[in-house]
């Protein structure tokens, strides 16, 4: 808070004193002390009213914190003063790409972080005595309740998984963006996840909104079935689960078994005709299944 004056201004006073005399004289003492006699000398000065000693530190805040796109007020004049009568009253910000205000003293703050000062001028009418009162607005934004989620992290080779971004309310009216960066067993394009080959991957989800980033991860386990993709009449091959861990359930297509039988191991054992076999491998991860699919040829 500070002040400044447009003119310089002395106001002179009419000084009243007023004595008033209550019992005998005789109970005064010369020294004029009161012992109880006399009450106490009256002082009374007539000028200017300041309307400045009725704005007290509960009627401005020194510093706001908003969101993005949220609004407040920073100073309240007393009820005690009327405005355009007692005084006038001009807000201004430092920088209104962070918060702006309105002529009646609404801050809004804009779709961007960071500070700004906006500053309160109040004028006496009747003198054009002038204070300043300043408000330290900062903008924040808590981008980090932002939710990133995959329908599915545990892919067969080939599958497909889609990331979805839930933004807050403040994220959904200040504007956002996102990008997706993938790397180890999975490809990204736009949000959706591939998966390439067994192992692991990751996809880096890089969410930015209103001048501040964050890069939130989502792990993929991808798995595969391993082994030979062809197999002589009458011999056999051993497959096996590549990338995941967890109880296997080998099965064969209706037609494959007709031209061959596998084992509870993966073991592949082909009779006497030529075609393909199409191997199906159910695995438990975690919590739920996720099925593989091989194609194995049956040639002479």
């Amino acid at each position: 808070m500070k002040f400044k004056r447009a003119v310089s201004k002395l106001l002179a006073c009419t000084m009243v004193v007023t004595m008033v005399f209550i019992g005998n004289i005789s109970n005064a003492s010369a020294a004029g002390e009161d012992n109880g006699k006399y009450r106490d000398i009256q002082m009374s000065a007539e000028g200017d009213r300041d309307p400045f000693a009725e704005i007290t530190s509960g009627c401005y805040k020194t510093s706001l914190t908003l969101e993005p796109t949220k609004t407040a007020t920073v100073f309240q004049l007393p009820s005690s003063l009327k405005l355009n009568e007692d005084v006038t009253i001009k807000y201004n910000s430092s920088d209104t790409s962070i918060a702006t205000v309105s002529a009646d003293g609404v801050v809004t703050a804009q779709k961007k972080v960071g500070y700004a000062r906006i500053t309160t001028t109040v004028k006496a009418v009747d003198d054009g005595f002038e204070m300043e009162y300043q408000t330290l607005v900062k903008v924040n934004h808590d981008i980090s309740k932002v939710n990133v989620s995959a329908n599915v992290t545990s892919l067969a080779k080939g599958g497909k998984a889609a990331i979805a971004v839930t933004p807050t309310a403040v994220m959904s009216s200040a504007g956002y963006t996102v990008n997706y960066t993938a790397s180890g067993a999975v490809s990204v394009q736009g949000n959706m996840v591939t998966a390439k080959k067994s192992g692991k991957g990751t996809v880096a989800v890089k969410i930015s909104s209103a001048g501040k980033s964050i890069i939130k991860r989502i792990n993929f386990n991808v798995g595969e079935i391993s082994g030979k993709s062809s197999v002589k009449v009458k011999k056999s091959i051993t497959l096996k689960v590549k990338g995941f861990t967890g109880k296997v359930s080998w099965s064969l297509d209706k037609k494959g078994k007709k031209l061959a039988k596998i084992s509870k191991s993966g073991k592949l054992t082909v009779k006497k005709k030529i075609g393909t076999v199409k191997v199906t491998a159910k695995v438990k991860v975690g919590n739920k299944t996720v099925t593989l699919t091989k194609s194995v040829k049956i040639k002479k």
